[in-house]
C-alpha cells in the first residue's frame, strides 16, 4: 500500500491534463488518513483560476501554502472562483480562510446550498449543520469575513446562469 505522503500531488498543485491541477492532502479520521484531493482549473483566456473545494479545517494553512507555491510557479494566473460542491467539513474548511485572504474572489456553488452559507435575515433564521453554515456564522459575531451575496454564484438547478467564461469551459468531445 502506497502511503499519501508517497503520492506526487501531496500538498502541491500537478498538472493531471492542459489547465487542470490536483493537490491531495491527508485526511486524518479516527487514527487513520484519507486522501483528500482538491483541483485548480486554469483559465487560459482570462488567467482566473477556479478551486474546487477547500479541504477539512485541519489542512486549511497547507492548502494556503499550496496554493501560493502554485502562484509563485504561474503568477499572470489568480484566484476568482472556489466551487464548494456541498458544505461538509472536508470540502468548506478553508473558505473562510481564503476568503479573507483572497478578497475579490467569487464562491460557486448549488442554489440549494446558499441559504446555509450566505449572511443574511435568511440565514440568520436558518439551523444549519454543515460547517461551513457554522464557521460563517461565527464570522457574522465579529469577523471581518463575510459571505455576502454579491460574492456568490449560484448554480441553479434550469442552467439558467452562465459563467462569464463558460464558452472557455465548454467541453471537447472527440
Amino acid at each position: 500500500m502506497t502511503s499519501l505522503t508517497s503520492l506526487s500531488d501531496y500538498e502541491k498543485f500537478v498538472e493531471l491534463q492542459s489547465n487542470l491541477y490536483r493537490a491531495t492532502f491527508s485526511l486524518k479520521l479516527f487514527g487513520l488518513s484519507y486522501p483528500l484531493a482538491v483541483f485548480l482549473i486554469h483559465i487560459p483566456t482570462t488567467k482566473d483560476c477556479i478551486l474546487i473545494d477547500a479541504v477539512d479545517p485541519e489542512n486549511v494553512m497547507k492548502l494556503s501554502e499550496t496554493l501560493d507555491s502554485h502562484f509563485k510557479l504561474f503568477p499572470e494566473y489568480k484566484l476568482k472562483y472556489m466551487a464548494i460542491t456541498h458544505g461538509h467539513f472536508d470540502h468548506t474548511g478553508a473558505l473562510p480562510k481564503l476568503l479573507n485572504d483572497y478578497k475579490d474572489v467569487k464562491v460557486i456553488m448549488g442554489d440549494a446550498e446558499i441559504p446555509f452559507v450566505v449572511n443574511g435575515k435568511k440565514y440568520q433564521e436558518l439551523d444549519g449543520d454543515t460547517l461551513t453554515f457554522q464557521l460563517l456564522k461565527r464570522f457574522d459575531k465579529g469577523s471581518d469575513v463575510v459571505l455576502s451575496e454579491d460574492r456568490v454564484i449560484a448554480i441553479k438547478e434550469s442552467g439558467e446562469h452562465e459563467l462569464e467564461f463558460s464558452d472557455g469551459l465548454k467541453p471537447i468531445f472527440y
